[in-house]
């Protein structure tokens, strides 16, 4: 600062300099730092863990040696759109269903393009940070349903691989929560704690009834069965109705139900007399009989793939018979119906 003194040597004695600037802070997050990004980069991890144990095979069992679009079919029920991608766009964690074996392109009922066959199998959520003990050696086919893009093949994955996938993925979900939801914490329902509880009155039934669904605009739709309009009741399944009682959700997380899974086929059947079908369904978006109704992909429905709240209401109805006897929190788990 000799400089500055000197030049102002004649009209201040002073010896401290003061600057003041204003500035623009930035965030500047590293790459992967946002879910769009990383959910991506764990996928290719994914591919990299696990892609030399995964082996294909043809519709006659024989091993395909030198096809990697084979290891895309073990990485469906994950990532495409999967587990992952279904669970961001539903807003809770869901499942994933595959089929083991084979899957035929072209398929019955004058219905190409849909899936006809039954799923037997549905990857939970937990396969995302253990993939190996839900999806190892078993045949998992290609579920795209076109002739098209149907390999008419199968991918096995033997469950080896190295541990970068598992611990990217744990750190992704953990933090996820930790720095994007408020205080870093999800959503629960907690029980009183094991000394509050009551016995239990013997040979009472206690029942409740857990919901998971979407807020509405107004009340949703009922329905009836023949000669029983003064008995209408709520079925957990929307209701379509048109004009001022058309019901809308408040909030919606995802509105293309193609967007979760391949097309499928879809029937409800009832009893074969035409009146044990119950009135107002929406008739204008299914194909409707005497004794069952399509709710299918040709009119805007993909239930083996959308979260349980996407058409209606999901329920789960819990029964328990009192004993009498002092139980702890895990003998009425154990013993709830």
């Amino acid at each position: 600062f000799e400089v500055i003194a000197d030049d102002h040597k004649d009209f201040t004695n002073g010896k401290v300099l003061s600057l003041r600037c204003k500035a623009i802070k930035k965030f500047l997050p590293y790459e992967g730092f946002y879910p769009c990004q990383r959910t991506v980069d764990i996928s290719k991890r994914f591919y990299d863990s696990y892609k030399d144990d995964i082996k294909l095979y043809n519709a006659n069992n024989v091993e395909l040696a030198g096809f990697n679009y084979g290891r895309q079919m073990v990485m469906t029920p994950l990532f495409s759109p999967g587990i992952l991608f279904n669970t961001i766009k539903s807003g809770v964690a869901v499942d994933y269903p595959i089929i083991t074996g084979s899957m035929a392109a072209e398929l019955g009922l004058g219905n190409p393009g849909l899936i006809e066959s039954d799923f037997d199998r549905r990857i939970p959520f937990e396969a995302l940070l253990t993939p190996e003990k839900y999806l190892a050696n078993y045949k998992v086919t290609s579920n795209e349903p076109h002739a098209s893009g149907n390999l008419s093949a199968s991918a096995v994955w033997e469950g080896n691989g190295d541990n970068f996938y598992s611990m990217m993925t744990n750190n992704f979900l953990a933090e996820s929560i930790n720095f994007f939801l408020p205080n870093g914490q999800l959503s629960s329902v907690v029980s009183k704690r094991q000394g509050d509880l009551k016995i239990l009155e013997n040979g009472k039934v206690y029942a409740m009834r857990i919901k998971m669904k979407k807020s509405m605009d107004k009340p949703r739709g009922s329905v009836y069965h023949s000669a029983s309009a003064d008995f209408p009741y709520f079925p957990p399944q929307d209701i379509i109705l048109t004009g001022s009682n058309q019901a809308r959700e408040n909030f919606t997380m995802y509105s293309r139900p193609s967007a979760f899974g391949p097309p499928s086929l879809g029937n409800t059947g009832f009893a074969v007399s035409s009146g044990a079908v119950p009135f107002r369904f929406d008739k204008d978006r299914e194909i409707f009989f005497s004794n069952f109704i399509q709710h299918d992909s040709r009119h805007g429905w993909n239930f083996p793939f959308t979260p349980p709240y996407y058409h209606g209401e999901a329920w789960c109805d819990l029964w328990l018979t009192g004993s009498g006897e002092e139980l702890t929190i895990k003998q009425i788990q154990s013993r709830t119906t």
